[in-house]
């Protein structure tokens, strides 16, 4: 028979834009600050949680499983299990959610739940050319080995690709965050209802398409040619720019 479950109490950190304020703040200092906080106000004893569960997307590579660095750092103790949950925009609830299903189970008494996130220090990320090439360089076994695997670098090998912009990708349809519900409808023919966009938001969608999706061909919304039209180039732009819109 499930239990009845009661949320005691809640807290949250200041929010910011990525890269401003809480940009030096790391992910795990972040939820061990909450954590902290958290558990002084309701005068709980660390030692009496059953578990720890933080919802978290971009796994920081210095502690893969946030909720339980942030957890020790807290002063949980060690034998107090914490396990970090995925569920992308969703991840803190979704902690809240399995923190229930414990309790309610009878598999625990108190939980500790939240979610946890720093945009600020998703890291940049290099192609797989590029790792090759460094792997090669750092397991030369002699000096000569190591300036021969060096020469193979080229200008191409430092372009980092931006941890953050390849999240926000859906990894599927190609379009970036938010974009992929609003045009369905049209891209598909379903016959759900939809309002017609206005020029101005058929010009926003295409720039962001552009902008998300370089690999993907569309046709062009501003001419009657069927030749497609490559994300990433400004032919459009210029023709939107010399010709009025036509319904």
């Amino acid at each position: 028979m499930s239990r009845e479950v009661v949320v005691v109490d809640g807290l949250r950190t200041p929010y910011a834009r990525a890269g401003t304020e809480l940009k030096d703040v790391s992910a795990d200092e972040l939820g061990r600050v909450v954590s902290v906080e958290l558990l002084a106000r309701t005068n709980f004893d660390p030692e009496d949680l059953d578990e720890v569960v933080f919802g978290n997307i971009a796994q920081p590579p210095d502690a893969v499983n946030v909720a339980r660095v942030a957890a020790l750092k807290a002063g949980v103790p060690r034998d107090v299990p914490a396990f970090t949950v995925n569920r992308l925009c969703g991840s803190g609830l979704q902690s809240i959610v399995d923190a229930h299903y414990r309790i309610a189970a009878g598999d625990a008494e108190a939980i500790l739940a939240g979610g946890v996130e720093s945009m600020s220090n998703i890291p940049l990320l290099y192609s797989r050319e590029s790792q090759e090439v460094f792997t090669e360089v750092f397991t030369a076994r002699d000096l000569a080995s190591r300036v021969a695997a060096a020469a193979r670098f080229r200008p191409r090998h430092f372009k980092p690709e931006i941890g953050l912009q390849m999240g926000l990708t859906d990894a599927v349809c190609g379009l970036n965050m938010g974009r992929r519900r609003k045009s369905w409808p049209r891209n598909t023919g379903s016959p759900a209802k939809s309002r017609t966009p206005s020029p101005c938001a058929r010009t926003r969608e295409s720039r962001s398409r552009a902008t998300s999706s370089p690999k993907r061909s569309f046709p062009c919304p501003s001419r009657r040619s069927s030749r497609p039209w490559r994300p990433g180039t400004t032919e459009c732009a210029r023709i939107r720019r010399s010709r009025p819109w036509r319904s």
